[in-house]
């Protein structure tokens, strides 16, 4: 139970092995902040991987770091369903040859912050294909779209097995940062993702 908003819990498994190490999540920080375009082509592509974060960096279109830039694995597939007039975005996992859902990634209209409209998200992975790893290859997804879509998203932390710590480092890996703003409404999340350009600065 590590996302969601207003206290409303979400499940995902971290990582296949546990939580990711200091250097993984250091390596998708540094491959959140590519380019947009340099990232879904490298998602879109399978070749040897490193697992040295330093010689990826050198040259990231030479190499794949495992774990971090892989596309979705093999037998799955994700799919998008927009509805903006509503304010919702959904995010669908399945496996290739069946439509029941195994993992969904749910994003609602929240706020605007500075002229940036934000959304709020939550993912949930089903009982029986948790602690696999699935629940980034969503949050990958998740962090294309905002990005071409310019919004933001943002996320409450509900830790009951992790330490809140532990979970906004994971976060942070994708480019979130803590927050403390506190809408009018007497709301706010936790952690906040403003958009990236697509030449991959932050948008100020």
């Amino acid at each position: 139970m590590t996302g969601g908003w207003r206290g409303e819990s979400a499940r995902h498994a971290l990582a296949a092995k546990g939580i990711p190490t200091a250097a993984l999540r250091a390596s998708r920080g540094y491959h959140t902040a590519r380019p947009l375009e340099d990232r879904i082509a490298d998602e879109d592509r399978v070749e040897p991987y490193v697992e040295d974060i330093a010689l990826w960096a050198k040259d990231p279109d030479k190499y794949d770091l495992h774990g971090v830039d892989d596309p979705v694995p093999e037998g799955y597939k994700i799919e998008r369903s927009l509805a903006l007039d509503k304010g919702r975005i959904g995010l669908t996992m399945t496996e290739k040859d069946d439509e029941k859902w195994i993992a969904i990634l749910d994003m609602h209209y929240v706020n605007v912050v500075d002229g940036t409209d934000y959304y709020a998200f939550s993912i949930h992975v089903d009982k029986d294909h948790r602690n696999m790893g699935l629940s980034r290859y969503l949050m990958r997804h998740m962090v294309n779209l905002a990005d071409d879509m310019q919004i933001g998203i943002a996320a409450n932390i509900s830790p009951i097995a992790l330490d809140a710590d532990i979970l906004a480092s994971y976060y942070a890996s994708f480019g979130f940062t803590r927050s403390t703003t506190v809408y009018p409404d007497g709301g706010g999340f936790d952690i906040v993702r403003p958009p990236q350009s697509k030449e991959g600065s932050l948008i100020e």
